[in-house]
């Protein structure tokens, strides 16, 4: 880290900041992308799969019955916000955790601002849709 401090010292420091908070935010986000959303995803797609299997079959109690077993992501929270939702609790966790050094204040604040932003982003989307109908 002491290298990376003294390279960063070298620029200027809100480039700095944006260039490293840019980097750790895409990383984190792209982690919790594979490691969160996508598992989630693809629960939800098997769920779904195995009820119209079993409607299929005509066994509408049992497709009935799974239906009212909703797996995470099927609810009201969707795969990408539960990913929003992990990646800024590891942030906050990660800026009350690590070392304070320059390095790790600019990469906790990335990663922070990215989930924020994705947060606040799908929620004016979803809002300015429904307002125009």
């Amino acid at each position: 880290m002491a290298k990376i401090d003294t390279y960063l010292k070298k620029i200027p420091a809100d480039v700095a900041q944006i260039g490293v908070g840019a980097v750790a935010g895409a990383a984190a986000m792209t982690a919790g992308e594979l490691l969160v959303a996508q598992p989630i995803r693809k629960g939800v797609t098997n769920w779904r799969k195995q009820i119209g299997d079993l409607k299929a079959a005509g066994k509408t109690a049992e497709a009935t019955a799974l239906e009212a077993k909703k797996p995470l992501g099927a609810g009201s929270l969707s795969a990408t916000t539960i990913k929003d939702l992990t990646v800024l609790g590891v942030g906050i966790l990660a800026k009350a955790t690590a070392p304070k050094n320059t390095t790790t204040e600019y990469a906790t604040d990335g990663i922070i601002f990215f989930a924020v932003a994705d947060l606040i982003t799908r929620k004016i989307g979803v809002a300015s849709f429904t307002s125009e109908f």
